[in-house]
């Protein structure tokens, strides 16, 4: 009997370090607030998925989304309502990406998509669909004539070997999205 104790006792201490240890790594990989990916994840992630493509030779897309007039929703509403539209373009993202692809929050209200295996127009779509969701949110926090959308900049990687660091990728979709700000945004702009 005592031994069984013991047993049982060891069991749950395996169960609850394995358990413990999954929460941990969740928690460094994962945005606290969105539970999207965090900067050092998804930029890890797209670094593994630029040295694949060039081995593997597939097409992929990375798009900078950032959300339009955040800071007059933060100022207007409070910081509250800010995290909820966070939370729910988090929500969004995580209901209209295929499985395959890729989504992080880099900074503040700016996000990292990665789109492996479409081509372009393929991408366009997904993110034209994201956008309609994108100002769905405004109505369901009830922010008065404030409409929430964003503006994104998307590079389209056909040939990656021409390229020789991810910083060279994100700066270019990068641009992109300060293109799309300065044209008015809600628009995205291909790099």
């Amino acid at each position: 009997v005592f031994i069984l104790i013991i047993l049982a006792l060891f069991s749950i201490l395996i169960y609850r370090t394995r358990k413990h240890k999954l929460h941990f790594q969740y928690m460094a990989n994962h945005d606290g607030l969105t539970g999207l990916y965090n900067r050092n994840c998804i930029l890890n992630k797209l670094d593994d998925i630029f040295q694949d493509s060039k081995n593997l030779k597939f097409e992929f897309n990375i798009v900078m989304v950032d959300l339009d007039h955040f800071k007059k929703i933060n100022d207007t509403f409070g910081h509250s309502t800010g995290d909820q539209v966070l939370k729910k373009i988090a929500t969004v993202f995580n209901n209209n990406l295929d499985e395959k692809d890729l989504c992080g929050r880099i900074g503040g209200e700016e996000f990292l998509l990665i789109m492996p295996y479409v081509n372009l127009n393929q991408a366009i779509k997904k993110l034209e669909k994201i956008k309609i969701k994108t100002t769905e949110i405004s109505h369901s926090i009830n922010l008065n004539d404030l409409v929430t959308s964003f503006s994104a900049g998307i590079l389209n990687i056909q040939n990656p070997s021409t390229l020789n660091k991810i910083e060279e990728i994100i700066k270019q979709a990068d641009d992109a999205l300060y293109k799309a700000k300065s044209k008015g945004r809600n628009t995205i702009v291909i790099a």
